[in-house]
């Protein structure tokens, strides 16, 4: 059979990049002659955050014939992950592993930072500040699901067939799901890592959803404006977050597989690395803002898009509401 490469690469504002080539018997690295690579690469997308950065102590491949396989052979730096929107960056080179079918990929969260758009600075773990961040109001940053086993990595299907070749993997650690909340006045932060694994043999062409999100006008057609939330801090467009969500296609836990988009200042969005497959449209109707929440009503044209044979679509918002209140 004609050699397939395998690349894993991820969403999420800093992106990174692992290559695995396989070995057989004879212990001939390649493609097309029993072996398989696989290449991984990490994006990122974005949250109502200012910065996060995480260290990444260890990526594994499990359910495998011959056990679990260690991808990465050393904890990373830390990774400022909302520089890597829209690109990914390279973590492992050249690790090898046999063809197989595994059925989990987890990956292991060291030292994190994160800087909330009110300017205080969360940490887990004992990390080194930015020079940036010293001085800064600081409080804990807690994961509580962030155990030594690992966060498990979403893969529609819930399996990877590694075949001989090569093949890549798209990691996208989803700022926006995963960095959630201040815990009330605690000085505490929680997240709850949410991280989505897209297999693809393009990732230069990978399938994507892309368009753009407008102000609409109220009953006297005056123009949406969006409230300062809280009171003295302004909020945008861009605090707006497009969802698709795959129809069809459920988590190893059995929830729907949902993928978040950042818009840009111009009020363009693109949602990268998908699975071909329909999606439905949607957005977050109330943001967490510590102590506030802004609840936004939009319309959404199509409200369905098919991923099979188009490599991109394009979708409409158009902003009906935007309100602030305190929350609960």
């Amino acid at each position: 059979m004609e050699g397939k490469t395998m690349r894993w690469i991820a969403p999420l504002v800093a992106a990174a990049f692992l290559f695995l080539t396989a070995c057989d018997e004879s212990g001939v690295s390649g493609t097309g002659d029993g072996t398989a690579s696989l290449s991984v690469y990490l994006t990122d997308a974005p949250g109502d955050v200012d910065a996060v950065w995480v260290e990444i102590l260890g990526i594994t491949l499990q359910g495998g014939e011959d056990g679990p396989v260690q991808l990465l052979g050393a904890p990373t730096d830390l990774v400022l992950l909302t520089d890597l929107v829209g690109t990914t960056q390279l973590l492992v080179a050249d690790a090898e592993l046999d063809p197989s079918t595994y059925g989990q990929l987890r990956l292991q969260v060291g030292d994190a930072i994160l800087l909330s758009s009110e300017g205080t600075v969360y940490v887990k773990g004992d990390p080194v500040l930015p020079m940036e961040l010293e001085g800064a109001p600081a409080g804990e940053l807690q994961c509580p699901s962030c155990s030594q086993s690992g966060l498990k990595i979403t893969i529609p299907g819930d399996e990877i067939e590694l075949e001989e070749g090569e093949s890549a993997l798209v990691v996208d650690f989803d700022v926006a799901q995963s960095f959630g909340h201040k815990a009330g006045n605690s000085g505490k932060w929680v997240m709850h890592p949410v991280i989505h694994g897209t297999l693809t043999d393009q990732p230069a062409s990978a399938l994507a959803i892309r368009g753009n999100v407008a102000l609409g006008v109220d009953s006297e057609n005056n123009p949406i404006t969006i409230p300062q939330c809280p009171e003295g801090e302004a909020r945008t467009i861009q605090d707006f977050i497009p969802t698709a969500t795959i129809n069809g296609l459920l988590d190893g836990d059995g929830n729907p597989i949902v993928r978040t988009a950042e818009v840009a200042e111009d009020g363009s969005f693109g949602i990268g690395f998908l699975v071909p497959g329909t999606y439905t449209m949607g957005y977050v109707g109330a943001l967490t803002l510590g102590d506030w929440v802004l609840s936004f009503t939009a319309s959404v044209e199509p409200g369905e898009v098919s991923l099979v044979d188009v490599p991109f679509e394009e979708v409409d918002y158009i902003i009906a509401s935007a309100q602030c209140a305190a929350a609960g």
